[in-house]
């Protein structure tokens, strides 16, 4: 449905059902916020949310699980790997432009950014490893295989 036949359908509802078809649907200021929106931008424009930073790309292996994270532009040492089991803090901070310059045009990150990424399967230290190399963080570990124990029952 393109936005000007549901602009026409909330018009036709609203003269079917009276002036306070959509008050009576929704508090006033909400009704007045989705009318304005709906004029404004149309009923379907994609409210896109941006990915997440940095991109994360993570791969098994019949042994290990590997992250690819893309960060472009940062070196290695304004990188913090913060890992807490199945859990991994990445941290990280790229240079931002001096005072004084007026940036024209701007698409790539700049300033810190903080991103926790849910690992599949919990990660030992003692069998992980991270390389930096051309812009891709590399995290490699090893799975974790536990065999099931037997539970007596009372």
């Amino acid at each position: 449905m393109d936005s000007n036949k549901f602009k026409q359908w909330m018009d036709f509802a609203q003269q079917m059902y009276g002036q306070d078809f959509w008050n009576n649907v929704m508090n006033s200021s909400q009704a007045g916020e989705f009318m304005n929106d709906i004029h404004r931008k149309g009923p379907f424009q994609s409210q896109e949310k941006k990915p997440e930073f940095p991109l994360v790309d993570i791969i098994q292996t019949s042994t290990h699980i590997i992250l690819l994270i893309d960060l472009p532009g940062f070196r290695k040492d304004q990188i913090t790997i913060i890992l807490n089991g199945d859990s991994l803090l990445l941290k990280g901070a790229a240079d931002t432009f001096p005072n004084g310059i007026s940036v024209l045009q701007r698409e790539r990150f700049h300033g810190s950014f903080e991103r926790r990424i849910k690992l599949p399967v919990p990660a030992d230290k003692q069998k992980f490893a991270a390389k930096f190399d051309n812009g891709i963080l590399q995290i490699s570990y090893e799975r974790f295989f536990m065999e099931g124990e037997i539970v007596e029952i009372e």
